[in-house]
């Protein structure tokens, strides 16, 4: 079957009851290549999104310390030997995963020497199609991103001592360049950055703009101060300040309209290796295994002084013994040791003087917006990941019965340096002139998070380390020769998350006080320094899981089975790590309104010259920061810090799955097959950014209430709380065959996913993309319930194989005719739901937009229209619906007012897409080297019907966009191979 970018996580998409898709961009890593570091494809089972995959190599885990539902290693396709996509398993040995089960089983040596080499070539001369782009009221535009990827694989496996002593190993390298080529915003040009300099040598944002040159920008129209209408050749003042300056008229000002394609270096190299050792006659069996994954990724900047990389090392060792005490006893112990290092860094360290991402809305530009320095790339930070797994498994048979039980160890360590990314001030966001900001005299807001409970700059180490420990057992008990049951029951004990390495900044927990509800516990919250995230361990945890299969008639042609079991999610370290260690009296995580800080230009480390002093006065019983002398309680006294956390008795959530299904084999091995399936969700957790919610969850806030906090001693508050729910129930159709040259398997998938606050996207979100809960606000969680916003009601996935038979025996005509093997994989899916937003609307009246800014809240309008759904993309395009067409609620402004547009009523546009691969194997044997040589040419298409598969539609009223698309995804471009094997 076709494998875009040779990627064996495209084979993901044609599990029975799995939904979802992988933009399949050529070279692009990070789910579309193995060279990356760390794996969430997009695809999703059982109602229960990303968070709840789990990705295993020889039955042990390789989750990722980060991403919940992600892989941090995976293989190469010439490693595996066999993978298992399991949607739907009751069994016990491993208490996550309620979602998709990938297991991947690597290969190891025989007594007989095997290998392979295979190269794939993939580029901008190869029938790629043009990338098309979009914007509201104007012609679709097509654009040709460069871009290149060769792919280089080999392998060799073989006996080092016949019938004991065997080895394997692999090695893939990639060479690869990305394309983007996209219209910039409107820039500074270099001349102007020069005349900005002389007349303001003082200003960082001067001195920013001649450091860093948009010299990779191509094209666009240049347009001066004249042209603005700027009062020029005359002596001015600079808006309030003593500044004065004197432009001239024909002073080139801004480029607008100019392209940024830059193809974006990623190279990597991949490698493993394997070592089997048989002992006592093949009773015993011990194999050690090492994998390494080396990758660069580039992120060139349209101004190179602000280029970065993101390089990332995996590392993967693994030992198995398996010991034959008897034909009915064996025992298997299995370790693994996962380490990775990754991060984003700047190729020059002094470009970290300029904040992240400033905004700028030019007054004295007809109100342009513009990123005055481009897309700020994130850097420089680090992140380390270290995982131990352990595994013991029993198994013993005797009679009916076949009994496993075992043990679990599981230890995720993480650690992270932000030391030089948050020395910055992060995202301010200016509405003025032209001469204010480049004299860096105007006020914005901005973030500061580097400020430690001293009040000076604290570089930010961030490490957790999660411990759990699991026991299980389970019996398979063949009743009658066509039933058996299986049944087990798991017990684990998830632990109290720790803080990781003595340089890792101290857990500062957050501690509810008393109040009859618990946002009025929350307006009570206390903090201080703890070694460990929850006041008591995540334990006495227990799953228990049955299944059974049933053949009911004598041809045992029907099979009848099905399950109930229990699974439990817990956050990752990465998810405890990234916000405990950064609250009062630790850190104090500022929202500032003032002239923006700038780096001294010169520095290479952090903090890079900034120089940050803010007076405080030691911790009041809260555990908040005094930021006066009189050291009272009261507002302009303390800082107003963020707090982000969850409640100390954080509980795992929790999904019950169940299903029940029949298969009926007809002839030529032809199998249909219909199964429900359904879940129910329970304990999941809310409230906080960290465990992927929406971004208006502050409890700080009060309804009626929209220009005071109800406490002063906090700004926003966020807990991560459990008491969502959620069902999902499908209807799944399969069909497959295995008969002499054909086989294939079909899926269909009814679906409805439904839960308690429902998450929407933003399009607009201030160019953060920010995700909101469908809520009335966080103190009423409950108050909607609607489809999760990876539901999919229909859905079709098909992969097969077809190979030309041999044709009578003429050897020419079998040459040239047989064969010749098509493969073709096709997904079809129905639209994604959506809500439309109105980015910071105060529906509630309590300050959202006012205290936490426009990406705090998001209000969503009365639709006065009919459709929602079934768009057409010519629809689409010309606009689905119109401002007019949504209005806020009456009462909106003065007092809390309901939506009553609906929960994520709206439907994107389905998507569809065929991938083919059309290849032919020869007989090639190399005399006195190989004799059994087989050489294989193929070709595939990605997208071969060269459809455009539109992304989410513009959801926001404030999008200039609004109602259409603007991007797509993948269309249509070929790889080239070819692949000898012996």
């Amino acid at each position: 079957m076709p494998l875009p970018n040779r990627d064996v996580q495209m084979l993901l998409s044609l599990t029975p009851g799995v939904v979802g898709f992988q933009n399949e961009t050529p070279a692009t890593g990070y789910g579309s290549t193995i060279f990356a570091a760390n794996f969430q494809p997009g695809y999703v089972a059982n109602g229960e999104g990303l968070k709840s995959n789990i990705f295993l190599i020889d039955d042990l885990p390789v989750s990722d310390d980060i991403t919940q539902g992600a892989a941090m290693i995976l293989p190469n396709a010439d490693m595996i030997s066999q993978v298992s996509l399991q949607s739907q398993t009751y069994s016990v040995e491993n208490g996550t995963g309620s979602s998709l089960q990938t297991s991947f089983s690597t290969k190891s040596g025989g007594n007989q020497f095997h290998g392979a080499v295979d190269y794939s070539y993939a580029g901008k001369n190869l029938g790629a199609a043009g990338q098309p782009t979009h914007t509201a009221g104007a012609p679709i535009k097509e654009v040709f991103p460069e871009f290149h990827q060769n792919l280089v694989l080999a392998s060799l496996g073989g006996p080092i001592i016949k019938d004991k002593t065997f080895f394997f190993g692999s090695i893939e390298k990639q060479n690869a360049a990305i394309g983007s080529a996209t219209t910039t915003n409107p820039h500074f040009t270099p001349s102007f950055a020069s005349w900005a300099h002389s007349a303001f040598p003082n200003s960082g944002a001067a001195e920013g703009l001649l450091f860093a040159p948009p010299t990779r920008d191509i094209g666009g129209t240049t347009k001066t101060a004249g042209q603005y209408g700027m009062a020029c050749g005359t002596q001015q003042t600079v808006p309030n300040s003593t500044l004065t300056y004197n432009i001239p008229c024909d002073q080139s000002v801004y480029t607008v309209g100019s392209i940024f394609d830059q193809s974006q270096p990623f190279n990597g190299i991949q490698w493993d290796v394997r070592l089997d050792q048989a002992m006592r006659g093949g009773k015993d069996r011990v194999y050690v295994m090492y994998e390494r994954i080396d990758q660069t990724l580039g992120n060139l900047a349209e101004r190179p002084k602000l280029d970065a990389n993101s390089p990332s090392q995996n590392k993967y060792f693994a030992a198995n013994h398996i010991h034959l005490f008897s034909p009915q006893l064996l025992n298997e112990v299995h370790f693994g040791n996962l380490r990775a290092v990754s991060g984003n860094f700047l190729g020059d360290p002094r470009a970290a003087s300029i904040p992240y991402l400033p905004i700028l809305l030019d007054s004295a530009a007809g109100f342009q917006f513009t990123f005055p320095f481009g897309i700020t790339p994130f850097a420089s930070q680090t992140n380390k990941e270290h995982t131990y797994a352990l595994r013991d498994t029993v198994s013993y048979s005797f009679r009916n019965h076949t009994v496993r039980g075992g043990y679990q160890f599981y230890r995720g360590d993480y650690f992270q340096d932000s030391s030089g990314i948050y020395s910055r001030a992060f995202v301010p966001f200016y509405a003025t002139d032209t001469f204010s900001w480049v004299s860096n005299t105007a006020r914005a807001g901005y973030n500061l998070y580097t400020i430690g409970g001293n009040g000076k700059y604290t570089p930010q180490y961030y490490g957790a380390t999660s411990i759990s420990n699991g026991l299980w057992i389970d019996d398979s008990w063949k009743i009658r020769s066509n039933l058996t049951l299986t049944a087990g029951i798991r017990y684990d004990n998830f632990g109290n998350p720790r803080r990781y390495g003595a340089s890792s900044g101290a857990f500062v927990p957050m501690f509810p006080g008393s109040g009859s509800t618990f946002q009025q516990q929350a307006w009570a919250t206390t903090t201080h320094t703890a070694d460990s995230a929850f006041t008591e361990s995540q334990n006495w945890n227990f799953m228990p899981r049955a299944g059974f299969a049933y053949t009911p008639f004598k041809e045992r042609t029907t099979l009848v089975r099905g399950g109930i079991g229990l699974y439990e999610n817990v956050l990752t370290p990465y998810q405890i790590a990234n916000n405990l260690p950064t609250q009062p009296p630790n850190r104090i995580s500022l929202y500032q309104t003032g002239i923006v800080p700038y780096g001294d230009f010169a520095t290479a480390v952090a903090p890079y010259g900034y120089s940050y002093s803010y007076p405080t006065y030691g911790t009041n019983p809260s555990g908040n920061i005094y930021s006066c002398a009189a050291m009272t309680d009261t507002a302009n006294c303390l800082f107003s810090a963020n707090l982000n956390g969850f409640v100390p008795t954080l509980k795992p959530e929790k999904y019950l799955n169940y299903s029940f299904g029949v298969e009926q084999q007809l002839l030529h091995n032809t199998i249909l097959g219909v199964t429900y399936s359904g879940s129910h969700g329970y304990d999941l957790v809310y409230g906080s950014s960290a465990a992927g919610q929406g971004s208006n969850a502050d409890y700080n806030l009060q309804p009626r209430s929209p220009a005071v906090r109800p406490t002063f001693e906090w700004g926003q508050l966020n807990y991560g709380r459990n008491g969502l729910s959620s069902t999902w129930n499908a209807l799944i159709v399969t069909a497959k065959q295995n008969y002499r040259n054909l086989s294939f398997q079909a899926n269909y998938n009814w679906e409805k996913a439904l839960q308690d606050a429902p998450t929407t996207r933003d399009s607009n979100s201030t160019g953060t993309g920010a995700m909101f809960n469908i809520w009335k606000g966080i103190y009423d969680p409950r108050s909607f319930r609607g489809v999760s916003a990876f539901d999919v009601t229909n859905s079709f996935s098909f992969g097969g194989v077809y190979e030309m038979p041999k044709i009578g025996t003429s050897r020419l005509l079998n040459e040239s005719v047989g064969g010749w093997r098509v493969g073709t994989t096709v997904i079809a899916q129905t639209g994604t739901p959506f809500s439309v937003a109105h980015e910071g609307e105060d529906y509630q009246y309590d300050g959202c937009a006012h205290f936490n800014g426009t990406t705090g809240c998001a209000g969503f309008p009365t639709y006065s229209g009919v459709q929602r759904r079934g768009f057409t993309r010519s629809q689409v395009l010309a606009g689905a619906f119109t401002t007019t067409q949504f209005k806020d609620p009456a009462g909106y402004g003065s007092q809390p007012v309901t939506q009553r547009q609906g929960v994520n009523s709206f439907r994107n546009l389905g998507y569809f897409s065929v991938n083919a691969t059309l290849s032919k194997g020869f007989n090639f044997p190399i005399p006195k080297v190989v004799e059994g040589g087989k050489l294989f040419l193929r070709a595939e298409a990605v997208n071969l019907l060269n459809r455009t598969n539109w992304q989410a539609i513009a959801n926001d009223v404030t999008d200039g966009n609004f109602g259409t698309e603007t991007s797509a995804n993948q269309k249509r471009y070929l790889q080239l191979g070819g692949r000898f094997e012996f």
